[in-house]
């Protein structure tokens, strides 16, 4: 799913994941690891219908299942029938098995009058019934009690083993202010565990940096030791004993070279496991109603610890972590809304992706790790590599892009699935989140969000629970609730009741038009908050602007404004006059010790009003050039991420007009910086400027919701390196780079020039107040 990317050491665990079932007689041995056998993995046709795995390892891996009995026949798994066929039976049959092991559910627990009521009420309501109803044979929300022990659809290995027991240890053991300092070749061996806390983040990365140098020449004297002959030192003893036996001095060497520090998330895995209470009962329904073996529920944990609202670096949203390409082909991904972050509907995609990636690929552990590399990768790996058994690929692939993340996926998912299984065996015992309850309607109108919170008596917080698809321009204001987007309300409130009670002058049939200005040199917040009348807090809230993001020359904001329809009926509404009360004499208060603290904080916030725009780094360029009014066409510079798909949707023509009119052949790239004409035949030229707007602003809006920038480096060209290798190795999205080193957007980077990196930060690791809430200091 996620195209792989250089993974940092506080990313690699969110980022990769999948691993084997444990027998239900006994615990999964722990292990950690990346990979799982492509041939002797989930249901088959039969065993001529695929081809027969490679290697002495598998080989003995499928005997071990045989001998196990954990085989499956070809009218279990379903597989005969084709993609088209399975999409068309997904919506309306369960597995026999789940059908009568639900109908048992059903019998033996009473139905409530809450299910009554939401099996006849017209209104869409949650599907939750099997759900609730799998909750209550269960201790936990994992729903794990008194189910039949599940087929053996992850299959492991030796190798996938010690990788699932490295991710157990770093699900269970460690802190993200711990972590263990390792082997990025197989997670193993583990040389030393570090002990980050009472440090600031500036000096974590040194002391890492430090330590893992110390490691790699503790290496590298034991390869001289052991070319030499010389009597081992102590230290030289003690680390040979993590290396395999029999291990030569290049072996060493080589080790050396691979050193690694992996961050614990032991911390971030409890709140997962606490947060998944809420949906994950439905998300076994969802998994049931595909064909897709419900234990790919734990994905989420690997992914973004079930975090609704969580951006990666590199543009993947919600918990499955969609990119926005990969988003598009199953969800909605606009301006005012992003289902990527509605747990609901992206558990609906994700299964529908799990499920293609299956049909194509034959094998639950090669799906689930293309689910992280992209099926068309995984392919191009087992035709280059001549095996479809995952262990063998993790050792013997050595591809650019086939690195930690991506070996270690199927592992990750393992490992969280023993952790989430066996919960209360590593964390004690656990409060989760009660089940989400709610109604779901469509809204026949535009319906702004601040009069939706109004209506329902909700604070912000809770009708985000109901509803986390809903992005930052409808939450401050600068665009309306779409009409048509299914709406969820508590379960005890009546939907039709919440109809009625919208006024009639507050049913927009037309969305508000995005408000769109330039920063100009010398701007600050507060003056652009008096020149247009809004609050400069909401300014700020509104483009994520903080005390580490500041207003730059050039750069274009977003100012929500009322409707100027709103203005003019508030305009008409008749308000009496009060009469003034009698004046009251009121005696001086004694003076109050003054806060300093609180003081201080205020005027750190205050800076933020007002810092002049100023500084050096530039912005995309969004002009439309040589506009001609008769042939009604005009060409624009191409800005990073566009692409012919992108200019098609927001002309309104199609991609092979596009290519046609510019002369492309379909499979050449877009060049950054290079021109491209557009037709305005269906679509006005304000329309094409404020949809491509909307689109990067979008992307900048995800990213700032999660990450600042706290400083810019300097680093150093080297002899072949790329802008694409400089970006992806340090973690920084190519956007990014290239908005502070605009210059690379004409001239390729050369060896020896100097470029611009940004350090990047989570905002939760910064200690401070999120996006929004530090604008509440000054009123």
């Amino acid at each position: 799913m996620k195209a792989e990317q250089a993974a940092s050491p506080s990313e690699v665990a969110s980022s990769e994941q999948p691993a084997p079932a444990p027998p239900a007689n006994q615990p999964e041995p722990p292990g950690a690891g990346a990979g799982g056998e492509a041939g002797d993995s989930p249901p088959r046709p039969d065993a001529a219908a695929v081809e027969p795995p490679a290697g002495d390892l598998q080989s003995k891996i499928r005997e071990s299942d045989v001998e196990r009995g954990e085989t499956v026949s070809a009218s279990e798994d379903g597989q005969e029938d084709s993609p088209r066929e399975a999409k068309a039976e997904e919506s309306s049959e369960l597995p026999a098995p789940m059908v009568e092991a639900r109908a048992e559910q059903a019998e033996a627990a009473p139905q409530s009058k809450r299910e009554e009521d939401a099996a006849s009420s017209p209104v869409m309501g949650k599907s939750e019934q099997q759900a609730r109803a799998a909750l209550e044979t269960g201790s936990s929300p994992n729903g794990v009690a008194d189910r039949e022990a599940p087929k053996n659809h992850f299959p492991s290995s030796s190798i996938i083993d010690s990788q699932k027991s490295f991710w157990i240890k770093i699900f269970t053991q460690y802190n993200s202010n711990q972590g263990l300092i390792h082997d990025k070749g197989l997670t193993l061996p583990i040389y030393e565990a570090v002990n980050l806390e009472d440090r600031s983040r500036r000096a974590q990365k040194r002391y890492l940096k430090k330590r893992k140098r110390a490691v790699a020449q503790q290496l590298r004297s034991l390869a001289k030791e052991l070319k030499s002959g010389e009597t081992l030192t102590e230290q030289a003893r003690r680390l040979l004993k993590l290396l395999p036996e029999g291990i030569n001095p290049k072996k060493v060497r080589e080790l050396a070279r691979n050193v690694r520090f992996q961050r614990g998330l032991a911390d971030r895995f409890r709140e997962g496991l606490i947060r998944s209470g809420a949906i994950l009962a439905e998300m076994r329904t969802i998994m049931a109603r595909h064909r897709v073996p419900e234990d790919l529920v734990y994905l989420p944990h690997v992914e973004s610890s079930f975090n609704l609202r969580t951006h990666s670096k590199f543009g993947a949203a919600g918990i499955w972590q969609f990119t926005r390409g990969t988003g598009r082909k199953f969800l909605t991904i606009k301006y005012e809304v992003d289902e990527r972050l509605d747990p609901i509907l992206s558990t609906e995609a994700a299964a529908r992706f799990l499920r293609q990636n299956y049909d194509r690929l034959k094998s639950w552990p090669l799906a689930i790790t293309g689910y992280n590399h992209g099926p068309q990768g995984i392919e191009r790996i087992i035709s280059r590599k001549g095996t479809r058994d995952l262990s063998t690929i993790i050792q013997i692939c050595g591809c650019r892009l086939f690195k930690f993340a991506s070996k270690n996926f199927y592992a990750e998912f393992l490992a969280a699935r023993e952790v989430a299984t066996n919960a209360e065996a590593y964390f004690g015992a656990l409060e989760y989140e009660p089940v989400l309850d709610y109604h779901e309607i469509g809204l026949p109108f535009y319906l702004e969000f601040s009069k939706a919170l109004q209506i329902l008596k909700l604070n912000e917080e809770n009708f985000l629970k109901l509803n986390p698809s809903l992005r930052t321009p409808v939450i401050v204001g600068a665009k309306y609730i779409p009409k048509g987007h299914r709406l969820r309300l508590p379960y005890n409130f009546d939907p039709v009741k919440f109809l009625n009670l919208v006024p009639h002058e507050h049913r927009w049939q037309k969305q508000k038009l995005t408000e769109v200005v330039r920063v100009r040199r010398g701007d600050t917040l507060y003056d652009m908050g008096r020149r247009y009348k809004v609050p400069w807090q909401v300014i700020a809230r509104a483009n994520n602007i903080t005390a580490y993001r500041r207003i730059r020359p050039g750069q274009r904001l977003v100012i929500p404004r009322r409707d100027k329809v709103a203005r003019r009926w508030v305009a008409k509404a008749v308000v009496k006059p009060k009469a003034k009360p009698p004046r009251k004499v009121v005696a001086p208060e004694p003076l109050r010790k003054v806060d300093t603290a609180a003081l201080a904080a205020r005027m750190e916030v205050a800076k933020i009003a007002f810092q002049r725009a100023e500084g050096a780094y530039q912005f995309q360029d969004l002009d439309v050039y040589g506009y001609d009014a008769e042939s009604r066409a005009g060409w624009i510079k191409v800005a990073y991420g566009e692409t012919v798909g992108h200019y098609a949707e927001w002309a309104g023509v199609s991609a092979r007009t596009l290519r046609r009119n510019n002369r492309r052949r379909n499979v050449s790239p877009l060049r950054h910086g290079g021109r491209v004409v557009i037709p305005f035949s269906r679509v006005s030229l304000q329309q094409f400027n404020l949809s491509r707007f909307e689109y990067h602003q979008s992307r900048e809006q995800d990213f700032y919701s999660t990450y600042a920038v706290t400083d810019v480096t300097k680093v150093k060209v080297r002899r072949g390196d790329t802008v694409w290798f400089i970006a992806q190795s340090n973690d920084v999205p190519m956007w990014l780079f290239y908005q502070q080193n605009p210059a690379l957007v004409k001239a390729p980077v050369r060896a020896g020039m100097t470029v611009d990196l940004p350090v990047i930060v989570e905002v939760s690791e910064l200690g401070s107040p999120q996006p929004g809430q530090e604008y509440n200091l000054i009123q």
